[in-house]
């Protein structure tokens, strides 16, 4: 019933941490930029002659993931442990028949620790801390999305128009404002409405110019960064922590 606020969540909270590693191989400075989302790892390591494309896995802190040399294709293995501020890694080799393995242990340059960043992720996830914080007088209404879509021309052209909608309540609820659908082509326009109004089971928050979600979901509380908000001249842009953007409007 409320699946648009699920494309919301989907669509602007997934988390992707960026984290920049650096060291030495021989004298050589190397250095490796990667993205962490959920368990997924990809990313870059290069050094002054070669530059590596790196994919894998990072859970538990314990890091499987492949090198890729751009040129050559050659494949290295990383496996290794992640730290606080560190990875501790072995590079594998494996050629013609020969493996050699070479440790390589990286410091992380971007200014954050891993123990930091679950801090602050487990501040910003707490139901508790936050199902009955601040809320923003400036969200408080309905708030429409609204989204176009054509193709074709002549006799194959096709439109479809859908705005869907829902209200941010001074006491926290949010209600579902509601959807219509339309869509036309050459010789035919056709329309459905869904009716608004149902309480979805879901709570609303600010914090330091980000909007949160909080819910149950299968008997667990759950708080949901939505993004960072910027509200002006009735309309809303949500920048969501992966950079997604999503646009609404203020209506009546």
């Amino acid at each position: 019933m409320y699946r648009w606020l699920l494309v919301v969540l989907i669509a602007c909270s997934t988390t992707v941490d960026a984290e920049t590693y650096v060291g030495e191989i021989g004298g050589d400075r190397v250095q490796m930029d990667i993205e962490l989302d959920g368990d997924a790892v990809r990313g870059s390591m290069r050094d002054s002659h070669q530059q590596y494309a790196i994919e894998g896995t990072l859970a538990n802190d314990e890091l499987q993931a492949t090198a890729t040399e751009a040129t050559t294709g050659v494949v290295f293995q990383l496996r290794g442990t992640r730290h606080s501020n560190a990875l501790d890694l072995r590079i594998t080799l494996e050629l013609l028949g020969e493996i050699s393995e070479q440790p390589l242990y990286l410091t992380r340059t971007d200014g954050n620790s891993v123990s930091d960043a679950r801090a602050a992720a487990g501040a910003a996830a707490d139901p508790g801390a936050l199902a009955d914080g601040e809320r923003d007088p400036a969200l408080i209404g309905r708030w429409i999305h609204e989204s176009n879509y054509q193709s074709g021309s002549g006799d194959s052209f096709f439109a479809a128009n859908t705005r869907q909608s829902m209200l941010l309540l001074a006491d926290g609820r949010v209600l579902n404002g509601g959807a219509d659908v339309s869509v036309s082509g050459d010789n035919y326009f056709g329309q459905s409405a869904g009716a608004g109004g149902g309480e979805a089971d879901i709570r609303w928050t600010t914090r330091d110019n980000h909007i949160y979600f909080s819910g149950t979901e299968n008997g667990v509380a759950q708080t949901v960064d939505v993004g960072r908000y910027y509200v002006e001249n009735g309309r809303m842009l949500i920048t969501g922590n992966n950079g997604t953007k999503l646009l609404l409007t203020k209506g009546e």
